[in-house]
């Protein structure tokens, strides 16, 4: 009984970040507006805690599959729980007109794949669209490539994100027709209200967890 014990709560210590990390998803994407370097990509945590993502990085491939860097996360990056954390473009100051948490001067376009990744490159979530080799994918690909203007949005269901592992049923085209969209329509700050204080650490928070484990595991162990 005491090793089953041992087993079991060696699992969970070892499954706790991987699970907190699972909950970190894309949900937009934008490559381009009015200009070319427009673009922006919007991430959200899923979960009930606060993630700490310093270090994390944002990689793209273009249609050849050549990788390259959008983005790492830079020192006290948090995603707060239920909220977004959004990198854009900062030619021309675009960054600055939505109020984005990191940004760069790389660049996204179509027949595109991009990934969010843990410091140790493991891929937490990727989104891929047109057409491309050897990209960054879940399942199916996005078959159209975006117009300018026109948004990549992850789908909806009773107020919460799908998440089927598959690009193509878990994302669509926004608007559906791009003629009908407004100018300078950015959907990332119908849902965006962040605060600018800085919350407790993931990190503090798995050395927490783990004290407490271990201090069970001791009791199990007499």
């Amino acid at each position: 009984m005491k090793l089953f014990k041992l087993l079991f709560l060696s699992i969970i210590i070892l499954l706790f970040p991987t699970l907190v990390l699972g909950n970190i998803i894309i949900t937009e994407i934008k490559i381009s507006g009015d200009t070319p370097d427009e673009s922006y990509i919007k991430i959200f945590n899923q979960g009930k805690d606060d993630i700490d993502i310093s270090g994390f990085r944002l990689r793209k491939k273009t249609s050849n599959g050549r990788e390259s860097s959008i983005r790492v996360f830079p020192r006290e990056s948090v995603i707060r729980a239920k909220d977004y954390f959004v990198w854009a473009n900062s030619k021309g100051e675009y960054h600055l007109s939505i109020d984005a948490n990191v940004w760069s001067t790389a660049g996204i376009s179509s027949n595109n794949s991009i990934a969010i990744t843990s410091p140790d490159k493991i891929v937490l979530d990727s989104v891929a669209w047109g057409e491309g080799e050897n990209q960054f994918l879940l399942g199916d690909t996005i078959a159209d490539n975006p117009e300018k203007n026109q948004i990549i949005k992850r789908k909806k269901t009773e107020g919460e994100y799908l998440n089927n592992k598959n690009n193509y049923l878990d994302f669509y085209l926004y608007p559906p027709d791009i003629i009908d969209i407004p100018k300078n329509d950015f959907t990332l700050r119908e849902e965006k209200t962040r605060d600018k204080s800085f919350p407790v650490s993931y990190l503090v928070g798995i050395a927490l967890f783990s004290s407490i484990l271990m201090v069970a595991l001791k009791k199990a162990l007499k």
